[in-house]
This record gives structure tokens, C-alpha cells and sequence, in this order.
């Protein structure tokens, strides 16, 4: 893959580019995809539990340089972009805003700022 020079047209191009890349990777693959979307480098697949390897790997495929990981749900849950998506018992889904807990347990002191 060429490396983009950063500038104001690498995020339009790199979006084309993913564009291509998920036609013919969603176009090749045995099986249909129920869902898919993409904002960014996160995706949202929605498919048949037995087919999430096989298409990870098909996707890992398609292109030496591009490769995704899969994180399933757990307890008909998932977060994806600050956002909880819960599968509800009839299929529905239901979404809350989701915050990652984070207790740090560090302390500042307020002479470690300084205005100046």
C-alpha cells in the first residue's frame, strides 16, 4: 500500500479507498452480511455467529496491508463509538451512551498547574 502524504485530501482518499475495499470484500464473500457500516477504522458487522472467523479472515485477505480484529458481543451487548447497543430479547435494538469506567486513583496537585 502507498503511504499518503498528510495533507487535506489523505482522509478523502483513504475514504475512498476503504469504500472500494469493503464493496469487494462484502461482494466476494460466500455469504451475505446482515449489516455493515464503518465510521472511521471501527466497524459494525451483524452476522451469523458461525460466520464471524470465516469473514475475518476473508476480510484480512483482501488486502495485504489492511487488517481487522473482532470483538463479539457480550450479554447481547457491545460498545462501539461511545455508544451501548443492546440486543433486546425480540431482535430490537436498544442504545444508551457508554462511558468506559476509569478510576485512576491519581491525584493532582494543584501546584502542578501553573497560569501563565
Amino acid at each position: 500500500m502507498k503511504v499518503l502524504p498528510w495533507g487535506p485530501v489523505s482522509p478523502i482518499i483513504a475514504n475512498l479507498f476503504m469504500e472500494h475495499f469493503e464493496d469487494l470484500a462484502l461482494s466476494t464473500f460466500y455469504s451475505s452480511v446482515n449489516v455493515y457500516g464503518r465510521y472511521v477504522d471501527d466497524t459494525m458487522t451483524v452476522l451469523k455467529r458461525s460466520e464471524v472467523q470465516d469473514f475475518t479472515n476473508h476480510l484480512n485477505s483482501v488486502h495485504p496491508s489492511i487488517k481487522f480484529t473482532v470483538e463479539l458481543e457480550e450479554d447481547s451487548r457491545i460498545a462501539m463509538l461511545d455508544t451501548l447497543i443492546t440486543r433486546q430479547p425480540d431482535g430490537s435494538l436498544s442504545f444508551s451512551v457508554y462511558r468506559i469506567k476509569a478510576l485512576t486513583r491519581i491525584n493532582t496537585s494543584t501546584s502542578t498547574a501553573t497560569n501563565r
